[in-house]
């Protein structure tokens, strides 16, 4: 068996659901693969691993354009799975000017997501709306409850119709505004070229674990339930959610790819790629 480790930065459906039905319907063993999980949301990028397989495709694009050498090998999430909710009706964006939103802290992705949101909606961060970080979904909904915040992001780690169940509102929810990879498999390019077939094994499993996600198949919601990624009520809305965000077969289009890598970048002050991203290796090529 070939020991693999998967790093994740947050344990949620958003990163973790192809993981745990590829583990749970023993599809890993199959590709004769020992996967454990790395909670890396606490270790600096420079001291990862190289042999490590990351989930987290949205913080494998800014490692990119900041010039680390990575591939993103598989996408799972084709869009960002986030959520703005408020307390009342704020009569869309806008009205959340000069008001203060719950957000990530600076370095995570979803921060800069929301950033690009708000910017494209012509309120400037930081200026038009006081962005105060919030260290999970419990604090930011706290700050949103207690009226700290008009808004709050929110990720999949409580889902919308928990969020709903509170009484709170969805503004939008950012993969609607934003087209951009944000789960999947990336590997770094010296795994990528050392060790090919480790990483053909992977991008196998998980393709398998994504037919299983989309024909509702048992090992799907056994192993949601098992790894404590949702409760038993909430299984059918999970299922759901995962089906409308996740791809079929792991792969992407460069049509729907290129215009989020660049508006990233633009928002990091980076440079713009021109062309092709040569980040992805899971370009459909039809």
């Amino acid at each position: 068996m070939k020991a693999i480790h998967l790093g994740f930065k947050a344990f949620d459906l958003h990163e973790l659901a192809c993981h745990v039905v590829a583990e749970c319907a023993g599809v890993y063993s199959e590709y004769g693969l020992d996967v454990s999980l790395m909670d890396t949301k606490a270790v600096p990028d420079r001291e990862l691993p190289d042999s490590l397989f990351s989930a987290a495709c949205g913080s494998a694009v800014i490692r990119w354009l900041h010039g680390e050498k990575l591939k993103v090998v598989f996408v799972a999430a084709k869009r960002p799975m986030f959520w703005l909710y408020s307390q009342h009706d704020a009569g869309g964006l806008d009205g959340l000017r000069g008001q203060c939103v719950a957000t990530y802290p600076d370095a995570a992705p979803p921060a800069q997501f929301l950033r690009i949101v708000l910017e494209d909606a012509g309120l400037t961060a930081d200026r038009d709306v006081h962005l105060e970080p919030g260290r999970d979904d419990v604090a930011r909904l706290e700050m949103l409850r207690s009226g700290h915040a008009a808004a709050a992001l929110v990720s999949s780690a409580t889902l919308p119709c928990r969020v709903e169940e509170f009484g709170f509102r969805q503004l939008l929810c950012v993969g609607d505004c934003l087209r951009l990879p944000t789960t999947g498999l990336a590997v770094s390019l010296g795994m990528f070229e050392r060790e090919p077939e480790a990483v053909a094994a992977m991008v196998e499993s998980h393709r398998t674990a994504l037919r299983l996600i989309h024909d509702d198949q048992p090992p799907l919601r056994r192993g949601l339930r098992e790894a404590g990624l949702v409760d038993e009520r909430d299984l059918d809305s999970a299922c759901e959610l995962l089906r409308q965000f996740f791809t079929t077969d792991g792969l992407v289009r460069a049509a729907d790819v290129l215009p989020g890598v660049r508006r990233l970048a633009v928002s990091l002050k980076m440079a713009i790629p021109v062309e092709n991203v040569e980040l992805y290796d899971c370009i459909r090529r039809y």
